[in-house]
């Protein structure tokens, strides 16, 4: 597998993210990056805040909240090769995705 981010246990890679996609309130989304290609990234959001809250980064800073939780991203440029992150759905909602660009 490429990098992937798994939401709802369906795993997203490329340009295909997961728009629209309903999560519950105390589910969590997992991102993993593999140690070759790197790319843009993600950019994934809620119309609510605040929503999101990452549990695990490795490396540290690999992901973060923006927005006052209402975004979670993998940061500015390409992400970089072997990220974990587990991101915390606070409030149950729909998700947004402004950008998605990975392996």
């Amino acid at each position: 597998y490429y990098d992937r981010l798994t939401v709802n246990g369906r795993a997203y890679s490329g340009t295909t993210g997961p728009v629209n996609v309903a999560v519950a309130a105390g589910s969590t989304i997992t991102w993993y990056s593999d140690g070759s290609v790197t790319r843009p990234g993600f950019t994934i959001c809620s119309a609510l805040p605040p929503v999101f809250s990452v549990t695990t980064s490795t490396p540290s800073g690999a992901c973060v909240t923006t927005s006052s939780g209402t975004c979670f991203t993998d940061g500015a440029s390409n992400h970089a090769n072997n990220e974990r992150c587990a991101i915390r759905v606070l409030v149950a909602t729909t998700l947004r995705v402004p950008e998605f660009n990975t392996e």
